[in-house]
């Protein structure tokens, strides 16, 4: 449901893969997504599309959850578009404040499962 990527580096060197309980390690948690993260009825409803063994039905089911999850509340995707085409990397996520983005930080080396970005990603 939600989009992951982390870099060689991150995985390799940054997440403790001998501790007890990887998915406590802090650094795991930040970038992994986990069926945790969603409520019980997304999860009941992925995990039921899931052994019905038809992709195309869990992509349709997958693609509702994620507009369930609604990443862009109060018209934000439509407000968070750049007011002119000059301001690239400018978003608008809320009226009072502006988020800039460099060219360079387009890329993230990995989604944070906390990011507000996730939906640019899939």
């Amino acid at each position: 449901v939600f989009p992951f990527k982390a870099s060689p580096y991150y995985v390799d060197e940054l997440i403790d893969w001998n501790c007890e309980d990887v998915r406590k390690d802090p650094f795991y948690r930040l970038v992994f997504p986990t069926l945790d993260m969603l409520n019980a009825d997304h999860r009941a409803k992925l995990e039921t599309a899931h052994a019905k063994g038809d992709p195309k039905n869990l992509i349709r089911v997958v693609d509702e959850i994620r507009a369930d999850l609604n990443p862009h509340p109060a018209g934000q995707k439509a407000l968070n578009a750049p007011k002119e085409d000059s301001l690239t990397g400018v978003q608008h996520k809320y009226s009072e404040t502006v988020l800039v983005f460099p060219a360079a930080g387009q890329t993230c080396h990995a989604y944070c499962t906390y990011c507000f970005r996730w939906a640019q990603f899939i």
